[in-house]
């Protein structure tokens, strides 16, 4: 936990340095990037729910990234601008409960979610209408606008088995772009009893 504040979560594959200043104006020396697992039920969250603060910022880079029943999100209680969770990696994957998320709970906006690969995306839920996958929120009795979701990968994005891919607003607050890029996209509901979905959803 880092209440509006900036959680960083890199790997290295060998010794070298990795920007995690939210610029990438200097290449990093690192040659490769390493592992990065978050599993177990793990919450990597920069939100705070005093409702006093908005803003803090998620980066994750790594090589193989794997979210795994595990959360990583930045919530907004506050009536200022949310946090941010951006994702760098060679390849994601995210499964069984598995989320990239930021929701608006009150008067400000959700923030942003940006996810960059090199290789593939996956997105695979569990086949049930828990949520797995990449999401903005803005709940029911907020304000707030749903925050703007980017997904550019440079292998095949696959969302199967109920997971999901961009915002909903189920208060007032309007939803933001979502940008969704690969050169092979593959959605498929096939074994859940939930749908798989790509899009912007007003509830």
């Amino acid at each position: 936990m880092a209440p509006a504040g900036k959680l960083h979560i890199a790997s290295a594959a060998s010794a070298g340095k990795i920007n995690l200043n939210g610029s990438e104006a200097a290449a990093p020396t690192a040659p490769a990037y390493g592992p990065v697992t978050v599993s177990g039920n793990a919450v990597a969250d920069v939100g705070d729910s005093s409702g006093q603060r908005g803003g803090g910022a998620v980066q994750v880079r790594g090589g193989a990234v794997l979210i795994d029943g595990s959360t990583v999100r930045a919530r907004n209680s506050s009536n200022q601008p949310g946090g941010t969770v951006s994702v760098k990696a060679d390849a994601l994957t995210l499964r069984g409960g598995g989320t990239l998320t930021t929701s608006a709970r009150a008067s400000g906006d959700a923030g942003a979610i940006s996810v960059q690969t090199t290789g593939s995306i996956t997105v695979n839920g569990d086949g049930t209408s828990r949520l797995t996958g990449i999401s903005s929120s803005a709940l029911a009795g907020s304000s707030g606008r749903a925050g703007s979701v980017s997904v550019a990968s440079g292998g095949e994005l696959r969302v199967t088995m109920g997971g999901t891919l961009g915002n909903q607003t189920y208060g007032t607050g309007r939803a933001e772009p979502v940008s969704v890029t690969a050169p092979k996209i593959t959605v498929d509901a096939t074994g859940s009893s939930a749908p798989s979905t790509v899009g912007s959803f007003v509830n």
